[in-house]
């Protein structure tokens, strides 16, 4: 029998420069973040069997819906190239890349592409248990600003995660809690920037999770951080544990390093994935030595 697969597109594909496509001149062109619906037999080995497969865009990533492209001409039916031959294609072109001399490409890895679609379904959201925002980009970007503007802003709406650590707790100077005073006037207006100014030191669960290193090597060893550093000899990081919490209290918003992102993109988290892009060189070039120049005149 027939049924229907939604995928998600990992590549960029234009059937008309396709020459191993069989009708080139009808072909149509999709792009990567597509969302196709598949055509497909209920044969456990139909995607290994075939060479191309007959398929219908129904939108862009997120906003992909099959019932709004029925009857638009856009939802036209084309073939795309299987999974095994997309793949045998990638393959051949990484063995025919110039080596380095070492013997290896000047990719650096021979397995660049893991799949190239991605099997996807339209999920209803789930009551009490909102999803991830995960903010990634270039460094430099202002993802970490964004999201301190964003939980300010709506405290009651946006959490986010608490880091584990080894080093020890800070605490404030007599100067500093002076200071503190004087920004408490400033914001007292604003309920997330008073917060955080009136604390006298670093509070355990709100700063930090202020962990021996023996207990956090043990949490990385058995896979429960979502990342993890060392710097000047402590250890710094994030537990899934701590993504729950927040996840129970409201809608998190976190800024992970990319590594992370397949941990995370699982049923359990399902996150909205929000890629910063940033401007011009020299625009993010002005605005970079701007927030410098801010820094220091502190």
């Amino acid at each position: 029998g027939i049924s229907i697969l939604c995928v998600c597109l990992q590549f960029d594909y234009k059937g008309k420069e396709d020459e191993r496509h069989p009708c080139p001149e009808v072909a149509l062109s999709f792009t990567r973040g597509d969302i196709l619906e598949l055509q497909t037999c209920n044969d456990d080995h139909w995607w290994q069997n075939i060479h191309f497969v007959q398929a219908r865009r129904i939108g862009f990533g997120a906003f992909a819906n099959s019932e709004d492209f029925k009857g638009n001409g856009s939802s036209r039916i084309g073939l795309i190239p299987s999974e095994t031959l997309q793949l045998s294609k990638s393959t051949s072109e990484i063995e025919q890349r110039p080596t380095n001399g070492r013997g290896s490409s000047r990719s650096g890895s021979s397995h660049e592409t893991e799949y190239v679609y991605e099997s996807v379904c339209r999920l209803a959201p789930r009551d009490g248990l909102p999803r991830l925002v995960v903010l990634i980009g270039p460094p430099g970007v202002g993802r970490n600003e964004l999201k301190r503007r964003l939980i300010a802003r709506f405290p009651q709406r946006f959490t986010t995660t608490v880091p584990h650590t080894t080093r020890a707790k800070r605490e404030r100077s007599a100067l500093q809690r002076g200071r503190v005073q004087i920004i408490k006037i400033i914001f007292e207006a604003n309920f997330a920037l008073r917060s955080y100014f009136l604390r006298h030191g670093e509070v355990e669960g709100v700063d930090y999770y202020f962990t021996e290193r023996s207990v956090m090597e043990k949490m990385i060893y058995s896979g429960q951080m979502l990342e993890f550093g060392e710097f000047r000899g402590n250890l710094y990081g994030t537990a899934i544990s701590s993504v729950r919490d927040a996840q129970r209290a409201g809608t998190p918003l976190i800024t992970p390093h990319p590594l992370a992102l397949p941990v995370l993109r699982t049923q359990e988290f399902m996150p909205f994935i929000v890629f910063i892009q940033p401007p011009d060189a020299a625009a993010f070039k002005v605005g970079a030595f701007a927030d410098f120049e801010a820094y220091m005149g502190r």
